[in-house]
């Protein structure tokens, strides 16, 4: 977010997370179509589970926020002109 790549690499980038958060749910429950067994629950995954939610919050936030922004900042900028 930081080298502002673009809206599409930010849907990406939620997109993988979402991903590695439902592999790590299913991995974790018994009888899993991956594994065939469910895997322990650590407090490091929970803490990393949890900060990759918080990313997803986030990263969501600051699009919308920008994607205002840029609502506003054109709109001030055809009206200057007209």
């Amino acid at each position: 977010m930081i080298r502002k790549w673009g809206l599409p690499w930010y849907l990406i980038g939620i997109g993988g997370t979402i991903i590695l958060i439902v592999l790590f749910v299913i991995t974790r429950m018994p009888g899993n179509p991956i594994t065939g067994r469910g895997g322990p629950v650590s407090p490091l995954g929970l803490a990393i589970e949890v900060f990759q939610v918080a990313f997803i919050g986030l990263a969501i936030a600051i699009i919308i926020y920008e994607s205002k922004r840029r609502k506003q900042l054109s709109g001030k900028t055809a009206s200057e002109t007209a």
